[in-house]
């Protein structure tokens, strides 16, 4: 009798051989995750020794599971390429191979990670020539080791299968073993941390990075750029006459965290530090038992400037505050957006860290500092923002195409810009400060959701304003006018703070004392708006005055050899406002004198017309500088490369 043959059997053994390929796909994805997830989780842990990074167990936690990620992705696809082209009859030792082709294809990406991240600033787009080039350098070792590798491999006759070295169930318990660890780790830190200063509101200041007080529709400009902080104002003091204490991030940022002026904590154009004489605001606040955390993506704020002194979390948003993938991806996003002419300078990723902040720590009172930096020149607000203020006559504009050689030139009178190239300046900046509050309003939104924002004294202000043409000046360099000086203040705790407009002259240096006297030291709840105004002035001053300094800037560029203004900008400059009137002094000993009532542009300088008031507020401003003193000479610490690189991108060193 003959036997038919089954008609099923190369069935299945082709769904034998599927399985069996899957099965093996299967232990090298797994062998990738656990690989990755250790090289992230040493990256991780060298980075918090290298250098303090906010909160390590959360960085830690960040890079097991992101290189987990990445080790499935690589696994799946390298597996699936190498099974595939693989011999399918012979013997080859795929355990070795496997295991250090995926240790070197990850280090690989490290690598090149680190590189661009690093070697070339975080600034090199990963299509460029320069890109390639670097990457192929570093891809050709780990090529040639691989390609060995292989050949060692298929001549080998060990037993075709993985091996117990990369089994699923010993790898899955290590991997199930490392993502719980670390995933867990922040949270029994949170549980570990002590309870703090109890019943005492939070603290949020919020700086609104070069925003001019005049272009904010909570301050009475007509067009809608600031719904937001209207709807924050409306429940809290809105302070139309409060000025900063200087015209430039690094001396005002110190001047309201240390409560005094820039001749006091020396940290100017001429001294780029603010050393540890004097305590800050977050120092304070930290012994006081409040928890201290700040978030910017600021180049002046960082730990080397000595501003961020006394934060426990600093998140500087330069992608310094996580591991090289998630920096990547990061620089990606950014590089992205410009492509798309959706520039974000950062709102997005610092509104949406302090956002994941709260939901870890809110329940402990804390002080948050949030920096926003969207109206800094150069001006590029996101869709829709861009197209709801810029006018279509403007909708091509040069701004930002060259642009710190462009604002030198402008400001030293080389070049010169129209009625129409400087409306264009003035749309998109309104843009970006649209922009800027609707990130804003989202930050204070989720501290409502949270059931926080009624029981957080809120700070609203500026460091400085910014020169859209005004006086013939781009950006905020250069002097002392209203447009850099003058800046908005909004304070809220509903309860304690009354609501109401103060129209009294106020200085946003005197932060400390307002935040004191409100957290402990005001017997009157409600306090009345009169105490608040007083936290926000010197007592031991005779005459209520905002005083502002400018140090001489450094003239980088060459435009400024020949220029025909060079005599108006290489000098020092102060500034007095008492009431209505504004004197300002030069070191070339040239005088104004404004009345801000009725002059609020500073247009017409009265100097010759008024000789008394000209001489009356002069001694008053000479005194003020006298009472100061000169502060004790420090050594400036070298700035690192990195730090070096963002400060020249902006036009800030040579």
């Amino acid at each position: 009798m003959t036997s038919t043959p089954d008609a099923s059997l190369p069935v299945v053994a082709a769904g034998r051989r599927r399985a069996g390929l899957g099965r093996r796909i299967g232990q090298v994805i797994v062998a990738g995750i656990v690989i990755a997830a250790a090289m992230g989780l040493v990256e991780a842990v060298l980075l918090c020794m290298l250098r303090r990074m906010p909160e390590p167990l959360l960085v830690i936690r960040e890079a097991v599971l992101g290189y987990a990620v990445l080790g499935a992705v690589v696994g799946a696809a390298w597996g699936t390429a190498v099974e595939l082209i693989s011999p399918r009859r012979g013997r080859w030792r795929r355990t070795p191979f496997y295991l250090l082709s995926l240790f070197l294809l990850i280090l690989l990406f490290q690598l090149v990670l680190h590189t661009h991240l690093h070697w070339t600033g975080g600034r090199l787009p990963p299509g460029s020539a320069r890109s390639l080039k670097v990457t192929a350098l570093e891809a050709l070792p780990a090529v040639l080791i691989i390609g060995v590798l292989w050949l060692a491999c298929l001549k080998a006759r060990p037993p075709a299968s993985l091996g117990p070295i990369i089994g699923l169930r010993p790898a899955g318990v290590l991997l199930a073993v490392m993502i719980v660890v670390t995933t867990a780790g922040p949270w029994v830190a949170g549980l570990l941390r002590p309870a703090g200063a109890i019943g005492v509101p939070n603290v949020l200041l919020i700086v609104l990075d070069t925003t001019r007080v005049d272009r904010l529709s909570a301050f009475g400009y007509d067009r809608p750029t600031t719904p937001a902080l209207e709807r924050l104002a409306a429940d809290g003091l809105l302070f139309t006459k409060a000025y900063a204490a200087a015209p430039w991030t690094l001396p005002s940022h110190a001047s309201m965290f240390t409560g005094e002026y820039p001749t006091v904590h020396n940290a100017n154009w001429e001294h780029q530090f603010l050393d540890d004489r004097l305590p800050t605001l977050a120092e304070h606040l930290s012994e006081q038992g409040l928890r201290t955390a700040a978030f910017a993506r600021q180049v002046w704020l960082s730990e080397e400037t000595g501003l961020m002194r006394g934060f426990e979390d600093f998140y500087d948003l330069y992608w310094r505050s996580s591991t090289a993938l998630v920096a990547t991806w990061r620089l990606g996003v950014e590089l992205y957006n410009v492509r798309r002419h959706t520039k974000d300078k950062g709102a997005a990723i610092v509104t949406a860290k302090f956002k994941s902040w709260i939901d870890r720590h809110g329940k402990r009172p804390f002080f948050a500092f949030i920096n926003y930096l969207e109206p800094h020149d150069y001006y590029e607000p996101p869709t829709p923002f861009r197209e709801r203020f810029l006018s279509e006559t403007n909708a091509d504009t040069p701004w930002g195409r060259e642009k710190t050689v462009a604002v030198q030139k402008y400001n030293a009178g080389v070049i010169e810009y129209g009625p129409e190239e400087l409306s264009a300046f003035s749309d998109l900046y309104d843009g970006a400060v649209a922009y800027q509050d609707s990130r804003m309003g989202e930050a204070l939104d989720h501290l409502r959701a949270r059931g926080l924002l009624d029981n957080t004294l809120v700070i609203i202000t500026a460091d400085h304003g910014e020169n859209l043409g005004d006086h013939g000046l781009l950006g905020h360099e250069f002097c002392v006018y209203e447009t850099l000086v003058h800046v908005p203040l909004v304070v809220r705790l509903p309860g304690t703070v009354p609501a109401g407009r103060v129209d009294d002259v106020v200085e946003n240096r005197r932060l400390w004392s307002l935040i004191d006297t409100v957290l402990w030291e005001s017997e009157d709840i409600p306090m009345p708006a009169e105490t608040v105004v007083t936290a926000l002035r010197d007592s031991d001053q005779a005459v209520t005055a905002a005083f502002a300094e400018l140090y001489k800037r450094p003239l980088l560029t060459p435009v400024w050899k020949d220029s025909p203004r060079l005599g108006r900008f290489d000098r020092r400059m102060r500034c007095l406002r008492i009431e209505d009137m504004k004197y300002i002094w030069a070191s070339d000993d040239t005088n104004e004198l404004y009345d801000i009532a009725r002059d609020p542009q500073e247009l017409v300088n009265l100097a010759s017309v008024r000789p008394e008031d000209l001489a009356a507020l002069r001694e008053l401003l000479l005194a003020r500088v006298a009472a100061l003193g000169t502060p004790d000479a420090t050594d400036v610490p070298e700035f690192s490369d990195e730090l070096q690189r963002r400060l020249k991108s902006l036009g800030y060193l040579d």
